[in-house]
């Protein structure tokens, strides 16, 4: 503690040592090059600019190598995690001109083999290093973190574990999709696999993962929106799903309208209005479903999601006027606030 005190006030000084505590960070033993860690740690936090978000990338081009061997050799014995965060912590930006190396140890969150303490925290730390990737970088995060590390973690599994890691993996997608760090043509390729896990999450007991993943499946279809209307595949556009598929993700979504959480259900209708343009001429049979829905809850006793709801008519109006009016005829007014 006494040592903490002292580096901490006189962290600026120590900086023109940096590079040397890196190096015995390095070769150091265990409790020693945790302790240098703290140094670095505060001597990086003290004179950091804020306008630059690589401090010293110079150092760690230098040293990236060694420094990343040691926490591959510690990964493979069941150790370092600690080290490799603090690695993605102190390379900011710079870590990610290096995804092709580190990808392998992100393979170990779906690895049963290893601890769940090792799995979670490589997925965190997985979490952290999207949250340091650019907007737009689709060289980045390709789709084998998206497909085979992320996705597999939504299959339901029991126990909070299993839940952390569930919730986890979602708000990893999410901020792929938010960033725009994978390519559309991604999406269309396993839009299959990745619509049916996400919906299958639409009835999770949690509430918060529900808020996450009707989110995720509204950035989903607009992704593969996108790539259906740029043609950046080459299936007809009546393949985006079979019959049966878009009937079944249809009344997933609509039956989210009756979720006791209300953030669920106002979400639904930014991925409902998703839906509907994603839709061809071969699923107008499914507007009097979405329609007769949506009228049904116009009346709802939430402010928010009556003025959502209106919205939605509003779009749905400009694409199918003829069956919003014969939905509306056949309603009974009578209870109709």
């Amino acid at each position: 503690e006494i040592l903490n005190i002292i580096v901490q006030i006189h962290a600026t000084h120590l900086v023109q040592y940096h590079d040397e505590l890196l190096q015995l960070s390095v070769t150091a033993t265990h409790p020693l090059s945790t302790f240098i860690d703290k140094i670095l740690d505060l001597v990086r936090t003290t004179n950091r600019n804020d306008d630059d978000d690589d401090v010293t990338p110079c150092v760690w081009q230098l040293h990236f190598e060694r420094v990343y061997q040691r926490i591959d050799d510690e990964l493979k014995r069941g150790h370092g995690q600690y080290l490799f965060a603090a690695l993605l912590f102190y390379c900011n930006s710079f870590i990610t001109q290096h995804m092709n190396v580190i990808v392998p140890i992100f393979e170990q969150i779906t690895d049963e083999r290893q601890s769940e303490t090792i799995r979670f925290a490589v997925l965190s730390i997985l979490f952290a290093l999207l949250r340091q990737v650019p907007k737009g970088a689709t060289d980045v995060i390709g789709e084998h973190i998206l497909v085979d590390v992320l996705l597999p973690n939504l299959v339901w599994k029991p126990g909070s574990f299993h839940y952390r890691m569930r919730e986890l993996a979602v708000r990893c997608m999410l901020m792929v999709y938010e960033k725009h760090c994978i390519d559309s043509s991604v999406s269309w390729k396993y839009k299959d696999k990745l619509i049916c896990l996400v919906q299958s999450r639409f009835d999770d007991f949690q509430s918060e993962l529900r808020v996450l993943v009707m989110q995720l499946m509204r950035y989903i279809l607009e992704d593969v929106h996108k790539a259906s209307s740029l043609q950046l595949h080459h299936e007809p556009a009546a393949s985006m799903m079979k019959d049966a598929e878009w009937k079944s993700l249809c009344t997933n979504i609509l039956e989210r309208f009756d979720d006791s959480q209300d953030d669920v259900r106002v979400l639904c209708c930014a991925t409902l209005k998703v839906f509907v343009q994603c839709m061809q001429s071969q699923q107008a049979h499914l507007y009097p479903q979405i329609i007769a829905t949506a009228l049904l809850h116009l009346d709802d006793s939430n402010d928010v999601l009556q003025r959502e709801i209106f919205e939605f008519l509003q779009f749905v109006v400009a694409c199918a006027p003829q069956e919003v009016e014969k939905q509306i005829n056949m309603m009974n007014l009578e209870n109709v606030q």
